[in-house]
């Protein structure tokens, strides 16, 4: 497979296009070509004369791309010439003016013109020359609310071999089955994370202080399951794929607040995975982390605080944070950087209440007030997220974040997430949230 196919979208070059070309790759059934906007008429669409493209063109567009939603997923690259031969090979760049341009209105076109709504889909326009012409790719992973329709024609589509093509009823009612048996696979997933981590809560961890023990630690649980399958053959040793971070700085308002975890130095292999833990003679907390290869990634934390003190809510954003980055190191490491996640975050202190407090200063003060209440129920079983590109992290910490305060009984805050750490790559940056 070629690069283009595998790195993230934004990383995609000029030379990519170039070595697609190069080597006359074909089209199948995850990759089309086309020319230039399809016309009715065989003529040359109002875009090329600096208007806004046609419905045509928009509607044949959306066609491929629900196709590949509906089968395994695929990459539509529009500016590439193909040659008469079937399948049909990329024979040359024909570049498409203001090709960034286009790539975003097709994205929200996308979005609003496809029923249901697909969950992941990347477009971008790649400039080749001075003129800000270029090629525009649109990636789309295979679909975990499949089968989608037009809004516009109501007709599903599939992709065959090199070729779109309207879905027949047996085929939509067979991809409907389909789309069921895997909703119930990833539930029954979930469900045996919850049991084990249930069984893995220790029944009592000793006070900071050493003064006594006690019979309720605090314990956090963050989940993340692909929705499509995933594979490599070695985990353990790989830190590439396996990361950890346990510096993270979030903003709210003036404040900075460091979102820390305990150190997880010990790690092991397991049954086609590999997991790491704490300091194995700490009695005061108990971490662990755990990737498999299947890109199936967990971490759990069970601590205690002195009896009167509440949860320190930085340490679950933090946790929340590492399970996002460790699941996005995870599939762009094995090329599949379009790769949806579900994400499931549970907190529970058996026979005690959770008491959730305020996040803490980097200074060590605290705002706005000491605890923000009861966290109910409990064990709390947070709703399930989506887990799209990168881009979309600040999003998802901002709902964990409110999702917490809320089940507080407290209104949600407004924050901005930032990684404070040099380790992180760019691309997993946690943008503002809107």
């Amino acid at each position: 497979m070629l690069p283009l196919f595998s790195k993230p979208l934004e990383a995609v070059t000029c030379d990519d296009i170039q070595l697609l070309v190069s080597e006359a790759y074909p089209e199948d059934t995850t990759v089309e070509f086309k020319e230039k906007l399809p016309h009715r008429q065989g003529g040359e669409d109002p875009w090329y004369q600096g208007g806004a493209h046609s419905e045509y063109a928009r509607n044949h567009l959306l066609e491929e791309v629900i196709a590949f939603a509906n089968t395994y997923g695929g990459t539509l690259l529009l500016g590439i010439k193909e040659t008469k031969e079937r399948p049909a090979r990329a024979a040359g760049i024909v570049p498409i003016p203001r090709c960034t341009e286009l790539a975003e209105r097709l994205r929200l076109q996308i979005r609003d013109c496809v029923d249901p709504q697909i969950p992941i889909v990347h477009a971008w326009g790649i400039v080749t020359d001075a003129q800000g012409q270029g090629v525009v790719m649109i990636r789309v992973p295979k679909s975990r609310l499949a089968p989608h329709r037009h809004t516009a024609t109501l007709h599903c589509y599939i992709r065959r071999a090199d070729r779109s093509e309207k879905m027949t009823m047996r085929e939509i009612q067979d991809l409907t089955l389909q789309t069921e048996r895997g909703t119930q696979h990833i539930d029954r997933l979930f469900a045996e994370r919850r049991h084990a981590f249930h069984q893995w809560i220790p029944p009592r961890i000793m006070s900071p202080s050493g003064a006594h023990t006690i019979s309720t630690p605090y314990a956090l649980r963050v989940t993340l399951i692909p929705l499509e399958p995933l594979y490599t053959e070695k985990v353990f040793g790989n830190s590439k794929l396996f990361p950890f971070i346990d510096r993270l700085v979030l903003t709210v308002g003036p404040y900075k607040v460091g979102l820390e975890l305990p150190p997880v130095r010990h790690e092991r292999p397991i049954l086609r995975g590999a997991c790491r833990v704490g300091n194995p003679n700490s009695k005061h907390y108990m971490i662990h982390q755990e990737l498999t290869c299947y890109g199936v990634g967990e971490i759990r934390l069970a601590f205690a605080h002195e009896e009167n003190l509440p949860l320190d809510p930085g340490r679950i954003l933090g946790a929340v944070a590492n399970g996002l980055y460790m699941g996005e190191a995870f599939r762009q490491g094995v090329g599949a950087p379009d790769v949806e996640y579900a994400l499931e975050m549970e907190l529970s202190r058996p026979e005690a209440s959770l008491f959730l407090g305020t996040l803490r200063e980097l200074s060590g003060s605290s705002f706005p007030s000491d605890t923000l209440g009861t966290v109910r129920p409990n064990p709390c079983l947070f709703p399930r997220l989506s887990v799209g590109s990168a881009a979309e992290f600040g999003k998802i910490m901002q709902i964990v974040t409110n999702d917490l305060w809320n089940a507080a009984g407290t209104p949600g805050i407004e924050a901005e997430f930032a990684f404070g750490t040099q380790r992180f790559s760019p691309i997993f940056v946690l943008a503002r949230s809107g």
